[in-house]
């Protein structure tokens, strides 16, 4: 990075107070045979592309060790994650009409009728007629569909 790019002496100056206060003399062993001036320049440097923001999570997310520099740094930037690995749902069908197809419409509406009568058991009575069909499998929701419908 260029010496433009760099965060200002006083901002590191800060990080360093931080870190000797979180890590004591292990933060300080760490530097004990390099000149303390060369190693501030080579952190300023570093984290000149680096936001105030980005500064105080990854000093949030310091761990029990004090970091190195490339570690604080990964911390400040995060690998973004390769579009290879991200997951997105398929795209709707397009409909450019936006209708709804009628026998879906039928169903829906018979869904949304207020005069609706409907018994709050009918998911039991669904399951145990899926189940004796050969199609719903799972032995904790069949009994629980026998023990709905057997209380009254």
């Amino acid at each position: 990075m260029t010496q433009s790019t760099a965060l200002p002496s006083a901002w590191i100056n800060r990080l360093f107070d931080r870190f000797a206060v979180m890590y004591g003399k292990h933060w300080l062993d760490l530097w004990a045979d390099v000149p303390m001036a060369d190693v501030k320049d080579a952190w300023r440097t570093e984290l000149g592309g680096c936001t105030g923001e980005q500064i105080g999570a990854a000093l949030k997310a310091c761990g029990t060790f004090p970091p190195t520099l490339p570690e604080f740094l990964a911390l400040c930037k995060p690998a973004p994650v390769p579009a290879a690995h991200r997951l997105f749902l398929p795209a709707p069908p397009r409909n450019p009409n936006r209708e709804i197809p009628p026998h879906l419409k039928a169903e829906i509406d018979k869904l949304l009728d207020p005069d609706r009568k409907r018994d709050p058991k009918d998911w039991a009575r669904g399951i145990l007629r899926d189940a004796a069909a050969g199609t719903y499998t799972i032995h904790c929701g069949i009994q629980m569909a026998k023990q709905a419908l057997e209380a009254a």
